[in-house]
């Protein structure tokens, strides 16, 4: 003998076993035999809820446990991060030294990539360069690379 329990969405349930009725309210735990608790178990009755025996779940952990070898973590050891400014082949060392000396964002500063796009536009408005609504950062980016570029060569 098997127990089930019956959690589907109905308040009362009737079904025949061997000509007897057997009725189960929600939740209701009953022991019925072995071909029909196979019967409930699996996908096709969520409804019906198969209780195993708590002798079988242990047995089945303990394989478990002895199956799979112990995990043994080594500490990880962290090594000191050391920051250097890296210079980019599109980037003068000018366009470095003045993007590492100032990141205020006011008119009067250095160009930041980090900045936002309205940030951006602000700047090159600021230096007197138009920005079309459909330019990116990144196209915002170039042009102020090449603006920085371009004062650099005039100096």
């Amino acid at each position: 003998m098997g127990k089930v329990q019956y959690i589907g969405h109905r308040p009362y349930v009737e079904f025949p076993v061997n000509g007897t009725m057997i009725g189960f309210a929600r939740g209701t735990i009953k022991e019925l035999p072995e071909e029909l608790c196979e019967r409930f178990k699996g996908d096709n009755y969520p409804q019906w809820k198969v209780i195993v025996e708590e002798s079988e779940v242990e047995k089945k952990t303990k394989q478990m446990a002895e199956a799979v070898a112990p995990v043994v973590e080594e500490p990880v050891v962290e090594e000191p991060v050391v920051e250097e400014p890296v210079v980019d082949a599109g980037k003068s060392e000018q366009m470095v030294e003045a993007i590492a000396n100032d990141d205020s964002g006011s008119a009067d500063s250095a160009f930041n990539e980090s900045w936002t796009r309205n940030e951006m536009v602000k700047w090159m408005k600021a230096r007197g360069h138009s920005v079309p609504r459909s330019a990116t950062k990144a196209a915002i980016t170039e042009m102020a690379h090449a603006l920085l570029d371009n004062a650099a060569g005039e100096q």
